[in-house]
């Protein structure tokens, strides 16, 4: 009785951290946007997000003002991380996180999350709360239904990866003890009209399990992208939030203070 009980809290309590998770994100996207509502964000990231593509689509990339750059990271241990290489100011997209974008429905039909992630190592994947998972990898992103193989990347070296050298917030790290979050990530979703535009340069494919022949040009109107969150000097690395839960985190992993943010207790 006590471990059903226990689940069920534990639940509610997800669904809760979820809430709050949302909610603190919100606040420093609008805090650093300078706007009162989550729609005044969602119009400001969107119009920036456009405003970055059509930019790298024309290759102006002087109309940006700034570039990354990847290289090895502050942190010892960490590989690579994405740095800056002029002073950004908050409230800047400035960075794409590629892959493809698996809704919960056709990662369930496709046969399951181990589907993009066998043996628990595919460090990149980005989870969202809106029930979407961006796989950098690509690994996968056309399956067959009840498929028990993994299915080799049909995407794995998709030109846009090429085109546009802002998608790279796969690289992004956690920051360590001490340090602070200057990015957060957030969903854009795109017209038709504007996937169509600038479909050359979006880092991102819809993934699905269908008996359809697969489609390498099925670009997503679904883009996770970087919003800076604090003013960054130049040649300054970004670092961002991964939230992971500390009972199942890595050793490395500090978890970043935020007071609104729940902390589960079991009994």
């Amino acid at each position: 009785m006590i471990s059903l009980v226990n689940r069920f809290r534990r639940r509610r309590f997800i669904e809760r951290l979820h809430a709050h998770i949302k909610a603190s994100e919100l606040a420093k996207a609008k805090q650093a946007l300078g706007v009162k509502s989550e729609e005044e964000v969602n119009e400001t990231i969107q119009a920036q997000t456009l405003y970055l593509l059509n930019s790298i689509k024309n290759a102006n990339q002087s109309s940006i003002g700034f570039s990354l750059y990847v290289d090895e990271s502050t942190i010892p241990a960490s590989g690579k991380g994405v740095f800056v290489d002029n002073a950004l100011s908050q409230g800047r997209v400035c960075a794409f996180y590629p892959g493809s974008i698996w809704t919960w429905a056709e990662l369930q039909k496709a046969g399951g999350l181990h589907i993009i992630d066998p043996g628990d190592c595919n460090d990149y994947l980005m989870f969202q709360l809106d029930g979407k998972l961006v796989d950098p990898t690509f690994s996968s992103a056309f399956a067959a239904p009840n498929s028990s193989a993994q299915v080799s990347s049909l995407v794995s070296k998709h030109s846009c990866l090429e085109k546009n050298p802002y998608s790279c917030a796969h690289y992004i790290n956690h920051p360590s003890h001490g340090q602070s979050p200057n990015i957060v990530a957030w969903m854009v979703k795109l017209g038709g009209e504007h996937v169509l535009e600038y479909a050359q340069v979006i880092p991102n494919t819809v993934a699905f399990c269908d008996q359809r022949e697969p489609m390498l040009d099925e670009v997503s109107p679904d883009l996770l992208v970087a919003l800076t969150v604090a003013d960054i000097p130049c040649r300054t690395e970004l670092f961002m939030d991964y939230r992971l839960e500390s009972r199942t985190a890595p050793n490395w992993y500090s978890a970043v203070h935020d007071p609104d943010i729940p902390v589960w207790k079991p009994w």
